[in-house]
């Protein structure tokens, strides 16, 4: 007998564990916090990766709002922003729910990579996230509009 379904509709999983948020301690999160090292920080990005395909749809307004007040380009909490932006924002909704997806950050994201000329630290992982966010959505997003923008901005920076 099958536990586990593939399809979205059968498993939805926080993005945020209750008993990481600040003001909220436990043994476990001081467990963790302990045996964080490079192995088991590996592991937890693996498993994050796999499993934002069953975040609910309202997973990248939380994120947005949890993570958009630490995006300076001038400070060093960018880095930590677009880092957690790259590894939890999920980028495989259905085209209905386009809309409570990449479209809520994907001009924004685009205009300030654009617009940064001194190749930060973050940069690639907002690159990597861009990659992601085109293969997942093949067909689905008309890359013509940003191709002048875009166009200058790799050269730039080659």
């Amino acid at each position: 007998e099958r536990i586990l379904y593939s399809k979205t509709e059968h498993l939805g999983l926080n993005w945020f564990p209750n008993s990481c948020r600040p003001g909220l301690s436990s043994p476990k999160t001081f467990v963790l916090n302990v045996l964080h090292r490079c192995s088991v920080e590996s592991v937890l990005k693996t498993l994050v990766k796999n499993c934002r395909l069953y975040f609910p749809e309202s997973a990248t307004a939380e994120m947005l709002d949890e993570w958009r007040p630490l995006m300076c380009p001038f400070d060093v909490t960018m880095q930590k922003a677009i880092t957690y932006f790259e590894l939890f924002l999920p980028t495989t909704l259905p085209p209905e729910c386009h809309h409570k997806g990449f479209k809520l950050w994907f001009d924004e994201f685009l205009g300030l990579w654009v617009s940064v000329q001194n190749l930060p630290q973050w940069e690639g992982h907002l690159v990597n996230l861009f990659a992601r966010l085109a293969t997942d959505n093949i067909g689905y997003i008309n890359w013509d509009p940003y191709i002048p923008k875009v166009s200058p901005a790799v050269w730039e920076k080659v």
